[in-house]
């Protein structure tokens, strides 16, 4: 039996399940995040590999767009229950957790893919060795874990295996001489997780100098994109490559070598979120400058020379016609926003199925008379029962006598199983619609337990994922982006570009614009009404000077920020928030009076569809009335936005 798989269940076709605390793997104490002993990401990659080898044998081993949704914390009292399920159709598992012996809901910490793997890199070919170099920075044992120790990362012995780092420009080479405790067990792990998590522990050599002026944060591993294993010989070194970094995130690849530099596993596409601590180390800086930047004059400032409305909206439409073959929004909006929406339906179904089965007499008043049904759930619940009666699924066979229709739709776990597999960016959404369909019987009769699911959504990482990456929102974060650097490329070399963006998330579109324009020519105003989510912003954008994090007033847009800010803004983008105020039209009218004459006001908002509802419709703010008393969406459609935006501005 695998040490931290666990053993078969017998009533399932692959599943496995294992109890986890730092009692019987003494080793996990060593892994600490600040003061908390977390799970290791790699942990979650190794189970992975360990139930590839129980299911399909062999010595090679494939994983593919492993997500960590939900890092495993051990409180120091109660032991965890890891449970690993695998769909034995398509390779597909969930890795969930609960406090063991107890009858909690099961919480899904990550999800991915096996594949039977086909070869691909020879592992008896070595590869070029290219420690040495004359070029390289060396980072010996004792600097490596000073640098971890100073962002937090409290590794204990059995996790400093780090033995010497070279780094070369984005690439850093290594060698690794793990603990006694490590090597004498290391033949009963695929790739003990202690020495997963040393590669990568080796991205904080490469920010040597943020991190000794106390200018970076930790990063996490939040998804492996493929993971593959080819042998099972011991790992002496490795190699990490840095492809890509902003300021919230990073992307990376790692090769595991073994002592002749043959390759033992590879891990591509590795993305990694900051997460950034309290300190009550910060110091406070011992001296500074004072440097001059550009200030146009006062008449200049009243006024934005930017391309009108009609072409920025043709030189978008050009550029997602040239992109498509990568983005695939068609196939999405096609093929997977539909089976969304029928996923929708049969969650909402089960939940109907459920009520009526244990509280048959209370669904029947409710469905004749809602007003007995708490205030907080009753939107939801008068919207999913319309749901049902459209779909022709909940029919009133007589006066107040109410039934469910039996159909031939999928479960939704068929469903959200098809999603995961054919769309795997829409994982952020995907997990919210599985932690609101599984508890929908409950959401509907209990507003205590939506308010804190609703809490616990707005607060996971899941949610800045979702406003980024996500299908159902990728499109617009990229239509954004592509505005903001169509106006940049043409903007006069003698004039500040004064950007204020207010979203949903926290943002990336910045990001964009900082690769492109010049920070001493940038005005960036970030504002948000969640004080946690600016704390994040502020450490995540703290290098940039141009780049300001301020409170919003969500009626009338007053923004509030330590620092001065610009009287006026060239651009106000409105991304995904605008639909959260009480007033909309008010608050486009305010941020119209923000604007320089002359400038652009972005929109952005998504479609109207069940999935969307669905997933936020647990919080009653999300519900407005219509005339007929009905809940509805506050989402719209484009045409209400557009004519919202005509009444605010001279061209849409």
């Amino acid at each position: 039996m695998h040490p931290l798989l666990g053993w078969k269940l017998k009533d399932a076709a692959a599943a496995w399940e294992n109890s986890l605390d730092p009692e019987s793997f003494p080793w996990l104490a060593d892994h600490k995040v600040g003061d908390a002993i977390v799970l290791p990401g790699a942990v979650f990659a190794e189970l992975a590999l360990a139930a590839s080898r129980a299911h399909f044998g062999g010595t090679l081993h494939e994983c593919e767009e492993l997500n960590i949704l939900v890092p495993i914390v051990f409180d120091g009292e109660h032991a965890r229950s890891v449970r690993f399920d695998l769909s034995v159709r398509d390779g597909s598992f969930q890795i969930q957790s609960r406090q063991r012996l107890s009858d909690d809901e099961w919480t899904l910490n990550a999800a991915g893919r096996l594949r039977v793997a086909s070869g691909g890199v020879e592992p008896s070919s070595a590869i070029d060795d290219p420690r040495g170099a004359s070029d390289a920075v060396v980072v010996d044992r004792a600097t490596h874990y000073r640098l971890t120790g100073l962002l937090g990362l409290n590794y204990g012995p059995t996790f400093q295996g780090l033995q010497r780092a070279e780094v070369r420009g984005q690439t850093l080479s290594a060698s690794i001489q793990m603990p006694d405790s490590v090597s004498e067990t290391a033949s009963q792990f695929l790739i003990h997780p202690a020495l997963l998590d040393v590669c990568f522990q080796s991205l904080v050599d490469f920010f040597h100098a943020d991190i000794d002026s106390h200018r970076a944060v930790p990063l996490l591993p939040v998804k492996f994109g493929r993971l593959r294993y080819y042998s099972d010989a011991p790992v002496r070194r490795f190699r990490t490559s840095l492809r890509r970094r902003n300021e919230r995130s990073l992307l990376a690849d790692f090769e595991l070598l073994d002592a002749s530099n043959r390759i033992v596993a590879t891990l591509s596409d590795c993305r990694f979120r900051a997460a950034p601590m309290r300190r009550s180390d910060q110091a406070q800086p011992a001296c500074w400058t004072v440097v001059p930047y550009l200030q146009p004059l006062a008449s200049e400032q009243s006024l934005a020379d930017l391309p009108s409305s009609a072409q920025l909206a043709e030189r978008l439409r050009a550029w997602f016609d040239r992109e498509e073959p990568s983005l695939l929004r068609h196939a999405y909006f096609k093929s997977s926003l539909p089976l969304f929406e029928a996923l929708t339906v049969s969650f909402a179904r089960d939940a109907f199925q459920d009520l009526f089965s244990r509280r048959s007499a209370w669904v029947q008043r409710s469905l004749t008379n809602p007003e007995g049904i708490e205030d907080a759930c009753r939107p939801l619940f008068r919207w999913l029962a319309g749901v049902l009666r459209d779909e022709g699924l909940l029919v009133e066979r007589s006066a107040g006598n109410w039934q469910l229709v039996a159909t031939d739709l999928p479960s939704a776990q068929s469903i959200w199983r098809t999603l995961l597999r054919d769309c795997p960016a829409s994982l952020p959404e995907l997990v919210f619609a599985a932690r609101v369909g599984r508890r929908l019987a409950v959401l509907l009769t209990k507003a205590r337990e939506a308010q804190a699911l609703t809490e616990a959504m707005r607060l996971s990482h899941q949610a800045e994922a979702l406003y980024q990456d996500s299908s159902s929102y990728l499109g617009t974060r990229l239509a954004v982006q592509h505005v903001l650097r169509s106006v940049a490329e043409q903007w006069p070399q003698h004039r500040r570009l004064r950007v204020l963006e207010i979203s949903a998330g926290a943002s990336r579109v910045v990001q964009e614009l900082l690769e492109c324009f010049p920070e001493d020519r940038l005005d960036y105003v970030i504002a948000h009404p969640d004080e946690p989510t600016r704390a994040r912003l502020q450490s995540e954008f703290s290098r940039h000077q141009c780049v300001r994090i301020a409170s919003v007033n969500a009626d009338n847009l007053e923004l509030t920020c330590d620092a001065r800010l610009p009287g006026s803004f060239d651009i106000v983008v409105l991304r995904h928030w605008l639909h959260h105020t009480p007033h909309p039209v008010g608050v486009l009218a305010a941020a119209r009076r923000k604007l320089a004459r002359g400038g652009l006001l972005v929109l952005a908002e998504r479609h109207p569809d069940l999935g969307a509802d669905f997933v936020c419709g647990i919080d009653p703010r999300w519900w407005q009335q219509s005339a007929q008393g009905e809940p509805v969406s506050r989402l719209q459609a484009p045409a209400a936005w557009e004519a919202a935006l005509a009444k605010q501005c001279e061209s849409v």
